[in-house]
């Protein structure tokens, strides 16, 4: 059987969950359905025949993009149907940059994700263009996940 991947989904820690989801769903103009947890998805998806699901978050400051990184991580050491995304900021320095991305790649996330609505910068400005030349300088290594190489991403996402 194959996999069937959502692949859009936001995931938050349970105590923010509900609060966050309301954000986005504000944010957007829209109604938000369900209340950002984990259990939530994997349930409704289980319900649609989606087995497995690209789960990111976005960090609206530097300071957050640690500890969602870790929530990621986490859930997905829980939940193997999860394929982690990082986030970073565009207010972080080229080295928190580069730290964060070099983490990133040895603890297991498969891509960036960024948000520059929520973020408020552009991808094509200064900001966007330091974070791709910092995931660019990491993918030229044949180890990295971000690689497109036979070593990299590409050939993870067809491993699970």
């Amino acid at each position: 059987m194959n996999d069937i991947i959502d692949a859009h989904c936001h995931v938050y820690p349970q105590k923010i969950a509900l609060k966050a989801a309301g954000a986005i769903g504000s944010f957007y103009g829209v109604d938000m359905s369900y209340d950002g947890t984990a259990e939530t998805l994997l349930e409704e998806g289980k319900k649609s025949g989606v087995t497995r699901f690209l789960v990111h978050s976005v960090a609206t400051s530097v300071k957050q993009v640690a500890s969602i990184n870790e929530f990621l991580l986490q859930q997905a050491a829980e939940h193997r149907e999860f394929i982690p995304f990082m986030t970073l900021h565009p207010d972080m320095s080229e080295g928190e940059i580069s730290s964060e991305i070099e983490r990133g790649v040895k603890n297991g996330f498969y891509g960036i994700k960024l948000h520059p609505d929520f973020q408020r910068f552009n991808v094509d400005g200064t900001e966007g263009m330091r974070i791709c030349a910092a995931a660019e300088a990491r993918s030229a290594t044949s180890s990295s996940p971000f690689s497109s190489s036979s070593a990299g991403m590409s050939s993870r996402l067809f491993q699970f």
